[in-house]
């Protein structure tokens, strides 16, 4: 039985293999696989430059390690896991950047709607992944995986809280999750310090889950998935 609390990971934005079943998982908690990305653009091998498609989703995860089977048999094997997909996400495979461009806001709906109804992963959730706040929508917002890794090298852990207080006020009634980032994190807060700065925060009762980007960082890292068990402990011990 799981204790309430949430760790999600991205996963299959950085085609390096990583499967499902790599990703140590705790019985403890909640586990939520965000595969990354399913995209309004079009296919990278069809066009020189992918172009937007006005809410026409497609997954740019590595569908290959990252299939509808590899899902059913992670869920089937781990009760606590979900699988969802990640809509939008920053770039185009690091092509171009992603942008919504709907043509008219029924047209983008009505199309997003089919394309992503019957696909691969599933939510009950509402979710965002932002820089910066989003406004008017905060208050319908379940979780929010705010990017706490883009903060710079200097940032300590009671500055790390600092910005978890400040966006957590931008929030009503969300949970804001803590963050890091696994692989090359120059110039930006390390893995270490993302640990150090969860603990804390549970420690003030402010943590209601984690997440990492990316599974595929981690992957291809000498140190493997460490931080995924040690977060993933953090959470567990609540």
């Amino acid at each position: 039985m799981t204790n309430g609390y949430l760790f999600r990971e991205y996963i299959g934005a950085q085609f390096t293999g990583v499967q499902f079943t790599d990703v140590p998982i705790n019985a403890m908690l909640s586990m939520h696989f965000i595969l990354a990305f399913a995209i309004d653009y079009t296919p990278v091998n069809q066009k020189p430059t992918p172009t937007p498609t006005n809410g026409v989703f497609s997954p740019f995860w590595d569908t290959d390690n990252l299939s509808p089977s590899a899902v059913a048999a992670i869920k089937a094997a781990h009760p606590n896991v979900a699988v969802m997909a990640g809509i939008g996400g920053d770039s185009v495979q690091d092509i171009v950047k992603a942008n919504f461009t709907p043509t008219s806001i029924n047209s983008w709906v009505s199309n997003a709607v089919t394309s992503l109804t019957g696909s691969t992963a599933s939510t009950s959730t509402t979710s965002t992944s932002p820089p910066t706040p989003t406004g008017k929508y905060s208050g319908v917002i379940d979780y929010v995986n705010f990017q706490f890794y883009g903060y710079g090298a200097n940032t300590d852990v009671p500055l790390y809280v600092q910005f978890y207080d400040q966006q957590s006020a931008n929030y009503p009634g969300g949970k804001v999750l803590a963050s890091f980032m696994t692989g090359n994190t120059t110039g930006l807060i390390s893995p270490d310090l993302g640990i150090s700065a969860a603990k804390e925060l549970q420690r003030q009762n402010k943590l209601p889950g984690l997440f990492i980007w990316s599974a595929d960082s981690s992957k291809k890292s000498s140190y493997g998935f460490k931080y995924e068990i040690q977060g993933q402990q953090i959470i567990a011990n609540h």
